[in-house]
């Protein structure tokens, strides 16, 4: 039970952290008494509205721009009519206080659904309904677990109650969630003719790297993330050939850790220039010919908007769901037996406290290699312009790899891994 975890968890640290800390949560609930009190008064208010109509609320994590793939496959299963019954209302509110790292992108979310004010209010609202019976019944479906296969098998109650073809719908909606305004537009286009672009002529790439999380929240030590980063200087190679056929590439990045090294005038770090905005991120990412990137929040933007996506260096699989994508994995060594981790095993590691276990089976990640990144572009771009050679060996691998796997999850038919990786690695087929 909700309640009896909170207790659990506040006696633990007031035992570990002694006087100080009692001392501080009582002020603190002293603090919010008059807040707990309007809280408890609203559950009361929509437990009695439930004989007319249900609220369902969903927290957003304000820290980071993929929280919003709950709202994202919300609205998804709204154009489909997918959410069950009829006679509920949908609320969203943002849960911590740090604020949103993308406001634009916040701001054109605000038009698509509701997002409550008072962020603090709903945030109590929905801790208090926890203590209650039958909470989940206010509380919306957990709609990040259709982001990914480990996901979904973790809530099965919830995968369970989503029909089947509906799942195979989600992948079949082409057409954005979120729109950009006209006049946005604009300034996105201008920005393009400036660097030499135009819409769906360029190239997106990002590896993901610790400088964000270490700038905003410095006091917290985030190197049990650091599996998942990449050297951005290891996708120059497979960016350079594309940028060879006239295409301009763009470094992205809010906060990035290092400059690239590069003379082509066609591969612009517009994550470190001073171009760089809040919308030109979306901008660039929902008009580009396709993204290619590390397993990172950035990915949503162009997830969103249905771009291709080339997903290097992942730990898991990715985005199953997206439609014309692709993916390689990062290789696992076990030391201990001297030899790599197939296919299945790196799935069966699972996401949640994936670190630790890297740690605890004393596994080395090894990074993709330039090779193997520019194998994988060169394959998307040939895909793209209609002239990748479809053969029966490659479609015989994807097979083999795809029925490695038994879980239910969403997967678009042409989501796929890479040909040549796979067919380099057919030994980890098992």
């Amino acid at each position: 039970m909700p309640s009896k975890n909170f207790v659990y968890r506040n006696i633990r640290q007031i035992n570990d952290g002694g006087y100080k800390v009692m001392h501080y949560k009582l002020i603190k609930f002293l603090k919010f008494i008059p807040l707990n009190i309007i809280s408890l008064l609203i559950v009361f208010l929509i437990r009695v509205a439930s004989l007319v109509v249900i609220i369902k609320l969903s927290p957003i994590d304000g820290s980071r721009v993929g929280s919003l793939y709950a709202a994202k496959f919300y609205l998804k299963l709204k154009k489909i009519d997918g959410l069950g019954k009829k006679n509920c209302i949908y609320l969203f509110f943002i849960h911590n206080q740090f604020g949103h790292v993308n406001y634009q992108w916040l701001k054109m979310w605000k038009k698509s659904i509701n997002i409550l004010p008072f962020s603090l209010l709903w945030q109590r609202v929905f801790a208090i309904n926890r203590f209650f019976p039958n909470f989940k019944k206010y509380a919306m479906y957990n709609l990040y677990a259709l982001t990914s296969p480990e996901m979904m098998k973790k809530d099965e109650t919830f995968i369970k109650s989503l029909k089947n073809n509906n799942l195979d719908k989600i992948t079949k909606i082409h057409h954005p969630v979120v729109e950009l305004t006209k006049d946005k537009i604009k300034i996105g286009e201008k920005f393009l003719k400036k660097t030499g672009s135009s819409n769906y002529n360029f190239l997106c790439f990002h590896a993901r790297d610790p400088s964000y999380l270490n700038k905003s929240f410095p006091k917290r030590d985030w190197s049990y993330h650091n599996f998942r980063d990449s050297d951005i200087q290891t996708y120059v190679p497979a960016v350079q050939k594309i940028a060879e056929k006239g295409i301009t590439c763009y470094r992205m990045g809010a906060t990035v850790e290092k400059k690239i090294h590069c003379s082509n005038q066609k591969i612009i770090d517009y994550g470190n220039s001073e171009d760089r905005s809040d919308f030109l991120d979306i901008y660039l990412s929902s008009k580009c010919r396709f993204f290619l990137c590390s397993m990172t929040g950035i990915s949503i933007f162009p997830e969103t908007f249905n771009r291709p996506i080339v997903y290097v260096n992942c730990y898991l699989i990715p985005q199953p769901f997206m439609n014309n994508s692709l993916f390689i994995f990062k290789k696992y060594y076990l030391n201990k037996e001297k030899r790599f981790m197939t296919f299945k095993e790196i799935y069966k590691l699972g996401k949640q406290n994936h670190a630790a276990k890297l740690r605890e089976l004393d596994i080395k990640l090894i990074d993709n290699t330039p090779e193997e990144i520019t194998e994988l572009v060169l394959e998307m771009n040939s895909r793209l312009n209609s002239t990748w050679e479809i053969k029966k060996e490659d479609e015989d691998l994807q097979g083999r790899f795809w029925s490695l796997f038994d879980d239910t999850f969403i997967k678009s038919n042409t989501f796929r891994i890479g040909a040549e990786y796979l067919k380099k690695n057919e030994n980890l087929l098992f």
